[in-house]
């Protein structure tokens, strides 16, 4: 995601390191362009002093979205009043479970779908969610794989596109009607 304010990528910075010691084989990585916070981020990152464990790869090309994310284990944006990230959306449906914060638009989905994690906005809340997932990886999978077959029935074009013909249709027959 990107690199706002209100994604809060120093407060990942900050859980990476605090597990870092907890999960030796674990790397941690921002993904996304600047838009603000780079220089806190880097910051953050060098005095971390975890080298390859901890960085920061800027931004992705959109064709290349989905192969980065299948090729990580836990998808965490620790934004705070997200409207919609579609980045969520997209990890759901690579089969991440996804650590997300309750002010999140998508808070009430994770949470239906059993897809991964909703906390508050408080740093420990973020650390244990994301240690809970590193602990239990079969979790973490099952999440994973629920969160890819809700999008898939219920956010998938053809999901959408099955609620729209029935939203027009049901439209269309009150207009009728009423003519």
């Amino acid at each position: 995601a990107r690199l706002a304010p209100r994604k809060r990528p120093t407060s990942f910075v900050t859980t990476a390191t605090r597990l870092a010691a907890e999960f030796p084989d674990v790397t941690f990585t921002l993904v996304g362009p600047d838009e603000g916070e780079g220089p806190a981020v880097a910051e953050a990152i060098a005095a971390a002093g975890e080298g390859s464990r901890l960085s920061w790869e800027g931004p992705l090309a959109p064709e290349k979205t989905m192969d980065r994310l299948r090729a990580s284990s836990v998808y965490v944006l620790p934004s705070v009043d997200e409207p919609y990230p579609m980045s969520v959306l997209e990890a759901m449906s690579a089969g991440l479970p996804v650590v997300i914060t309750d002010t999140c638009g998508l808070a009430g989905i994770v949470r239906q779908a059993d897809a991964g994690i909703v906390v508050g906005p408080e740093q420990e809340a973020l650390d244990a969610a994301v240690r809970r997932l590193l602990e239990d990886p079969a979790e973490a999978a099952a999440m994973g794989r629920r969160g890819r077959e809700y999008v898939r029935e219920h956010l998938g074009m053809q999901a959408v596109a099955g609620r729209l013909l029935d939203l027009y249709g049901g439209e269309a027959s009150r207009a009728g009607a009423s003519s």
